[in-house]
């Protein structure tokens, strides 16, 4: 099968802003075989096409081209013949700064796999996104609410 994983820096195994956010920001990638993609790779065709702070529906202050809803056409002109499309995105989505509730971030994500739908006649997988912890320093300043948000 040709498998595309298609979201934010979760999906390419990337634990951003180490540093903080700004255009010159630390990533810490991890190894490939640490992803939770690999094991998809054995007997099939995978592409990981995950961008930090890609979102769903909006873009990045910092960081140019992450509104997926805007891209996704772009991006999936890239692969042929898809059977299977990983959607892993939602976690961005919940920065307190775009304001969105998680109903918000449920019916922008339906749109997207209506469009994803539109492109291709792949299967579509979602993701949900991962439980953002609280009260460390990213969260504090940029995803206040988040965990209530991600766990919705």
């Amino acid at each position: 099968m040709r498998i595309l994983c298609y979201g934010d820096s979760n999906t390419w195994g990337c634990v951003p802003n180490v540093s903080g956010y700004s255009k010159n920001c630390v990533a810490k990638q991890y190894k490939r075989e640490d992803c939770w993609w690999c094991t998809l790779t054995v007997n099939n065709e995978v592409f990981v096409d995950g961008v930090c702070g890609r979102c769903i529906a909006h873009e990045s202050k910092w960081l140019e081209n992450r509104n997926a809803s805007v891209t996704v056409y772009d991006d999936l002109a890239c692969y042929d013949c898809l059977d299977v499309v990983i959607v892993w995105l939602g976690a961005n989505d919940c920065k307190s700064m775009y304001g969105d509730t998680a109903n918000d971030i449920v019916d922008n994500l339906e749109n997207l796999v209506k469009t994803i739908e539109d492109i291709t006649k792949a299967k579509i997988v979602i993701i949900s996104p991962v439980c953002i912890k609280e009260n460390t320093p990213i969260t504090q300043k940029y995803y206040l609410g988040a965990y209530e948000k991600s766990i919705e």
